[in-house]
């Protein structure tokens, strides 16, 4: 069975990636069918932490895990090449950033986020 590494680094502890999908075109685009675009959308999530909890399978240190990621390293063969803020249904406003820049993921928080991957 072989596997592929998707991403560079785990994420932190806290953070959960719920769903890396492909967008497809428009069902009414006839000549493109079913071929993906390059945009995906990434959900992500922010789980709270307990640390009064200890237990040896738990490495989660929270004073250093603060819900943020940066996107441009964070996949392993992949390249953000754009970013965008966008609802979970991707259908609120896009909102465009820098994938160099750090992306907080709010405490008990799903954010959904469109990225071009090349």
């Amino acid at each position: 069975m072989s596997s592929l590494p998707l991403l560079k680094d785990p994420l932190p502890c806290d953070v959960h990636l719920l769903n890396l999908r492909l967008m497809k075109h428009s069902d009414d685009d006839k000549q493109l069918g079913l071929v993906p675009k390059e945009t995906s959308l990434l959900l992500l999530r922010h789980l709270p932490t307990d640390c009064s909890i200890t237990a040896p399978s738990l490495a989660c240190q929270s004073s250093q895990d603060t819900g943020s990621i940066v996107l441009e390293k964070l996949f392993t063969d992949l390249t953000v090449k754009q970013s965008k803020w966008t609802s979970l249904t991707l259908t609120g406003d896009l909102v465009e950033f820098d994938p160099k820049s750090e992306v907080q993921v709010p405490p008990m928080e799903i954010v959904g986020l469109q990225v071009k991957l090349t």
